[in-house]
């Protein structure tokens, strides 16, 4: 629900595997080969998820996104945002913890 009682999409997931275009830029070699030298490993694509962050539609509140996957195994998890707009204060966008890069991982549940 928006802030004006409307009922609004707000996510799509799953959606690589049947769209050629998607499959091609999240698992194409551009993408793959700069996540592999930011994480010195071999990378995969683990679930991709598309978030719609439409005016008055409120938003998520602050998380970290790896203690969601802590069930699979314990595998480096990065979190990768492709903006479509320009993010900023107006148009809801992403904000990060300044310095959090330095607290580390939170503790496995």
């Amino acid at each position: 629900m928006n802030a004006y009682g409307q009922r609004v999409l707000f996510r799509t997931e799953n959606f690589a595997n049947s769209h050629a275009g998607f499959s091609s830029f999240l698992r194409g070699q551009r993408v793959l080969g700069v996540l592999e030298q930011l994480a010195t490993e071999e990378m995969l694509l683990f679930k991709e998820k598309i978030n719609y962050k439409l005016a008055g539609s409120g938003g998520f509140d602050p998380h970290i996104d790896a203690n969601a996957y802590t069930h699979v195994k314990d595998i480096k998890h990065l979190t990768i945002p492709a903006a479509v707009d320009e993010m900023n204060a107006e148009n809801g966008g992403l904000e990060v913890v300044d310095g959090s890069h330095l607290i580390g991982h939170p503790p496995r549940s």
